[in-house]
């Protein structure tokens, strides 16, 4: 039985080709990932909201957190991030996009459990941080009583 192959050019969803090394960003591309998709982008300065852009804030907040607990992936480069001004500034002034599945990889939810991580690993003596705790005996009634409730 024969197979037939499909050869794509340019690759869909791989690498920019138009970034030229790691240390740039394609900014109509997803800011996180660098892929070009099929997935939607959001950009947080399209909100219509009174507090449209506030996801640039929250986000940088997030990585710069993920960092210091070296939470982040080999691929996404801070530095690339960060014109000089801040990663904020820089991706409010770039109209920084990203795929929604890529931003909840660098969430409220997702940083807390990798701080819960790094903690955890740190310790020492291999004790885990929650109390041994004895399990829990059923205790059921052997005797049957007809109930006197109506």
């Amino acid at each position: 039985m024969a197979k037939n192959f499909k050869l794509l050019y340019p690759p869909q969803g791989g690498p920019s080709t138009t970034a030229t090394s790691m240390n740039q960003t394609d900014w109509k591309l997803c800011v996180l990932c660098q892929m070009d998709t099929t997935e939607p982008l959001h950009c947080p300065a399209d909100s219509k909201r009174s507090t449209g852009g506030s996801g640039y804030q929250t986000l940088a907040d997030n990585l710069l957190r993920f960092s210091e607990i070296d939470g982040l992936p080999k691929s996404l480069d801070m530095s690339r991030l960060d014109d000089g001004e801040g990663i904020e500034s820089t991706f409010q002034h770039h109209r920084a996009k990203w795929h929604d599945s890529c931003r909840l990889q660098y969430n409220k939810t997702q940083l807390t459990r990798a701080e819960k991580r790094q903690t955890a690993s740190g310790d020492t003596e291999g004790v885990s941080s929650r109390p041994h705790q004895r399990p829990r005996r059923l205790v059921t009634n052997t005797t049957s009583r007809p109930s006197t409730h109506r």
